[in-house]
């Protein structure tokens, strides 16, 4: 419907209530005390990765960007910028549809979805 009203092909990912809450409680990253500059993300993604993207993926980590893969969602932490990294251009290549959220605005959805 996205793409017919304006033109978007953009990929959607859904899931349920209990399923969006256990996946804000199983980042393995604790945004309470994140320095300057640095970030959690994560990375919804259509469908599971296969293990040549996760061992790619995982082969990129280093001292300033971290990840941790669990089914359907990729936990991303960085200690400068989302813009230079190079995990996050290898989400580009992935064969699955991603959408990827900074930490504050998956906590605000959470709120959302509790509410409801």
């Amino acid at each position: 419907e996205i793409k017919n009203v304006f033109c978007f092909d953009v990929p959607v990912m859904l899931s349920t209530r209990d399923e969006f809450i256990n996946i804000i409680k199983g980042c393995p990253y604790e945004a309470d005390s994140l320095l300057v500059d640095e970030s959690i993300h994560v990375a919804f993604l259509a469908n599971e990765l296969t293990e040549k993207e996760k061992d790619h993926l995982l082969k990129q980590k280093n001292e300033t960007e971290d990840c941790f893969i669990h089914e359907k969602v990729v936990y991303l932490f960085f200690k400068n910028s989302i813009r230079n990294s190079k995990l996050m251009s290898l989400f580009q290549k992935l064969h699955t549809p991603a959408t990827v959220r900074n930490c504050r605005t998956v906590n605000k959805l959470k709120t959302i979805v509790e509410g409801m």
